[in-house]
């Protein structure tokens, strides 16, 4: 199949699709692009065909017609008086590398046969399309920066608030942890030192004990030996 007549069949919904957006949105320039970018192609094929109809052997898809070449240019200004059409329905035709530029509407112009002071009329509703879109668009960024300021602004202090809470709580595990660290050196303290108390104690016991049987073994042994020598 003749990729100029798939290119041209996928450019016509983009047209239908363009007249139904609204010339604030963002998909407008994006599908205003594409068509341009579209009809772009399509002038460069028609272009190769004329210089390629010279030598057969450069065509892949033989010689066409001149006629064939007639209509596809047809074709090509139609898709061109259409975005025209809807470029200026949509009060877009004369923004200047603006939002909706029209990069046909010089085409437009000389394709034209409008007196000169309708196009001095025409002129100066232009400008003042001109005048008035731009203050329209920079009030529409001046809202999206502001709106961008204001996320950025609530998200910053949102995070100054996160940071602030998790300080916080930071010091208030860190006061717990010294409150339990104390209360483990004075359990410690309690446990050494009465530990040590009734070691001592016990030991001060067994020593008495010690010496009080020592003694009763003494008296023991000098009451046997006693009786001994007498018996």
């Amino acid at each position: 199949m003749d990729p100029f007549n798939t290119l041209f069949a996928s450019t016509t919904p983009l047209i239908d699709q363009l007249s139904q957006t609204s010339p604030q949105s963002l998909d407008f320039l994006t599908i205003q692009n594409e068509i341009i970018s579209c009809i772009n192609d399509l002038e460069d094929s028609v272009k190769v065909v004329e210089s390629n109809n010279t030598n057969i052997l450069d065509n892949p898809f033989g010689e066409i017609s001149n006629d064939e070449i007639i209509d596809r240019k047809n074709k090509i200004k139609s898709l061109n008086e259409q975005l025209n059409k809807i470029l200026i329905d949509k009060n877009v035709s004369t923004l200047k590398g603006g939002y909706g530029h029209n990069p046909f509407a010089d085409q437009l112009t000389i394709t034209t046969t409008t007196p000169m002071t309708d196009l001095n009329k025409d002129d100066n509703n232009n400008n003042n399309l001109d005048s008035t879109t731009r203050e329209y668009h920079q009030q529409l960024l001046q809202e999206q920066d502001n709106l961008i300021s204001n996320e950025l602004t609530n998200s910053i202090n949102n995070l100054h608030q996160q940071a602030v809470s998790i300080g916080d709580e930071l010091d208030y595990q860190q006061d717990l942890l010294d409150q339990v660290e104390n209360n483990m050196e004075r359990l410690n303290f309690k446990i050494v030192n009465t530990g040590m108390k009734r070691i001592n104690k016990f030991l001060a016991t067994n020593e008495m004990g010690g010496n009080c049987c020592i003694a009763i073994l003494i008296v023991v042994l000098i009451i046997i030996l006693v009786l001994l020598i007498i018996s």
